[in-house]
């Protein structure tokens, strides 16, 4: 993958590459500016379809979701966009800037919330329960909860959201992909006059 990338886009991807933050950590405050320049977003894009055939899979009609760690929004907006009625809730208010922003430029009425995981209760909107009929989580967001217990914790905020039946779609990196992806891979960097350019691998 290729990406060209400015001075200021290179540092803030350098602080956010740790999973030993949460996404309301310091990093994104920079990275927030340039995560869909360095295509982040496009693991969750990708995920839109494939919940869209896990609904049919399934036989499942429920309209109202949540984006659970929505980031700049892509994502939510995309299937607000395929018909549901969708939220979007994220740790980082910086995020959620440019997720509203991209709303409006849309002309889409996705509402953005704040919270934290793993309780959310940062979000006093998100209290009232069995209110969406999924919640969907992409790009691994659920890895940045450390421990067996805040996990625990986050699936048990989504449970309380979800009405009878309803679904929550989420991916998660295991143990062997954290080794041998994300342990093994390799990205180049260099000056072009005020650029820098980066080239990310995930193999040798």
């Amino acid at each position: 993958m290729k990406t060209q990338i400015t001075q200021k886009a290179h540092k803030a991807k350098k602080k956010s590459t740790s999973k030993q933050r949460q996404s309301s950590g310091p990093a994104y405050q920079e990275f927030a500016s340039v995560y869909d320049m360095l295509s982040a977003d496009e693991h969750s894009l990708k995920m839109v379809p494939y919940t869209q055939r896990l609904f049919r899979r399934f036989r499942f009609s429920g309209t109202i979701g949540l984006d659970l760690c929505c980031g700049t929004g892509s994502a939510t907006i995309a299937l607000s966009e395929s018909g549901y009625r969708m939220t979007g809730v994220d740790g980082s208010k910086v995020m959620l800037k440019y997720a509203r922003a991209k709303a409006k430029r849309e002309r889409d009425s996705t509402t953005f919330l704040h919270g934290v995981l793993p309780g959310l209760a940062e979000s006093p909107r998100l209290n009232k329960p069995e209110q969406f009929d999924f919640v969907v989580s992409y790009y691994d967001s659920l890895n940045y909860l450390l421990t067996e217990g805040d996990l625990e914790k986050a699936f048990a905020a989504v449970a309380k959201l979800l009405r009878p039946d309803g679904l929550f779609v989420f991916d998660m990196n295991t143990d062997e992909a954290l080794k041998t992806i994300w342990g093994s891979q390799r990205s180049e960097e260099r000056r072009v006059g005020k650029e820098c350019r980066s080239r990310w691998s995930p193999y040798h």
